[in-house]
């Protein structure tokens, strides 16, 4: 029995150091500087088991530099340990509860949202490059703008 629990303790301690191993090779969050009201939120949902999340937040990553200073927010829910009450506050808190609670647990993805009306404007994906992401989120912020100089029917 002590041999059975000593191979145990061997495979757990393997386990563990590559759990530590991936957690510092993981790619950098995702993130951007902007003060003030956006008019734009950007929503990546990760995880560091995700391997699109491996694909698509180094792509993101390049892109941000361009967008700094500008209305945009970037954000990120990471589902690596699971949808946890303290990320549907911070969402909620975003302006982006509905579209926390309908993708919370899905990964590899980040949704562009107006945040103005909470819509979902566009959807990037590994798929795109750093390039067309960029051009995804300019579009979108575009799109973004010209909805919140729009009148209301109420105003």
């Amino acid at each position: 029995m002590s041999k059975r629990l000593g191979l145990l303790l061997i495979f757990a301690l393997i386990a563990g150091a590559a759990v530590v191993f991936q957690a510092m090779r993981a790619p950098a969050a995702v993130s951007a500087q902007f003060e003030g009201e956006p008019q734009l939120i950007a929503a990546t949902f990760s995880s560091e088991w995700c391997a699109s999340c491996r694909v698509l937040k180094p792509k993101l990553a390049e892109a941000l530099p361009e967008f700094s200073g500008r209305p945009v927010r970037f954000v990120e829910y990471d589902f690596t340990f699971g949808a946890r009450d303290d990320m549907r506050d911070e969402a909620e808190a975003d302006g982006l509860g509905g579209i926390y609670e309908r993708f919370k647990g899905a990964t590899g993805f980040t949704v562009l949202v107006d945040a103005g009306t909470g819509e979902i404007i566009d959807t990037l994906t590994m798929n795109h490059s750093a390039k067309a992401m960029a051009a995804a989120i300019e579009d979108a912020l575009a799109i973004a703008a010209a909805r919140a100089s729009v009148p209301h029917k109420d105003s």
